[in-house]
């Protein structure tokens, strides 16, 4: 089986494997197997959709939408209609978008001044220890005060968006692309053997035999699915069509989460400085008269 990977992963189960060894005695050659538990890797790939299984998604997508309407979901339009359009607190209104919109950017801005401060010292103009290290606290201070209402946003959003006839069937589009274009890399296979996650002749046979998979346990199907929406997620809503896409986007990944250690360590900082501002700020408690 010959196909364009999109992307590949890994996960390692520890499991218990046949391990031979020779040793020579009496001048006879002994050959002894054991049972040894050993870290064994599985290759995850993600496979590049043809021309007809694009056409295939989509109607799959048109299917389910209209399955998703007679089940009763509204469609987002309706939903927000149903809410009031201009309600300021509808999630899905325009005013929200915009809402959110700004506070990434300034998020994005903030990020960008606290990772700058951070590393003034080593410019050529000078900047105030004292002023560098206020201002740095007191960015990051704000930075995670406004993450903390970015998330309090994105909350609500999915808690009206999840309920949506669009909702419903982009869950079951991600789905339809775990199961149908995803495959494992059996231990001591070669290249040109792997395996769809999932057997079944359709949609319904392969969701009901990884929904079992998963009912039962199964640790590896449960290690995979635990990578995989995400994966595949960045396929469906258009943020990776290539190889060349995933790597960028996983290298910028790396670099967001040491960026974001960094960030966590000065809100600690941030913090810890705060209080003991505050602790040398209060008057000293009077001694008890004797």
């Amino acid at each position: 089986m010959s196909f364009k990977t999109l992307h590949t992963f890994t996960v390692t189960l520890e499991k218990q494997v046949d391990e031979t060894s020779t040793r020579t005695e009496g001048g006879q050659t002994i050959t002894t197997t054991t049972k040894v538990t050993k870290p064994v890797e599985y290759t995850i790939l993600l496979r590049e959709p043809t021309r007809s299984q694009k056409q295939e998604l989509a109607l799959f997508q048109t299917v389910t939408y209209n399955a998703a309407i007679n089940l009763g979901l509204l469609p987002k339009l309706v939903m927000q209609q149903k809410i009031g359009r201009d309600n300021s607190d509808n999630p899905l209104s325009e005013g929200h978008d915009r809402k959110v919109a700004e506070m990434n950017t300034r998020l994005q801005e903030l990020y960008n001044e606290i990772l700058e401060l951070g590393s003034a010292q080593g410019k050529q103009e000078a900047i105030d220890e004292d002023a560098r290290k206020a201002r740095r606290n007191h960015a990051t201070l704000e930075y995670w005060a406004l993450f903390g209402k970015v998330q309090e946003v994105n909350a609500a959003y999915q808690s009206v968006y999840e309920h949506t006839a669009e909702h419903y069937t982009q869950n079951k589009m991600l789905t339809w692309l775990v199961l149908f274009l995803s495959y494992i890399k059996e231990p001591g296979t070669s290249d040109s053997v792997p395996r769809l996650l999932c057997g079944g002749a359709d949609f319904s046979t392969k969701e009901k035999a990884l929904n079992d998979l998963l009912d039962a346990g199964d640790e590896l199907h449960l290690k995979i699915i635990d990578k995989l929406p995400a994966y595949w997620s960045l396929y469906l809503f258009g943020r990776a069509s290539s190889a060349e896409d995933y790597a960028r986007i996983e290298k910028e990944y790396q670099e967001r989460t040491a960026a974001e250690a960094k960030l966590e360590a000065a809100r600690v900082a941030a913090e810890a400085d705060a209080e003991a501002k505050k602790q040398a700020a209060e008057p000293p408690e009077a001694a008890p008269a004797a």
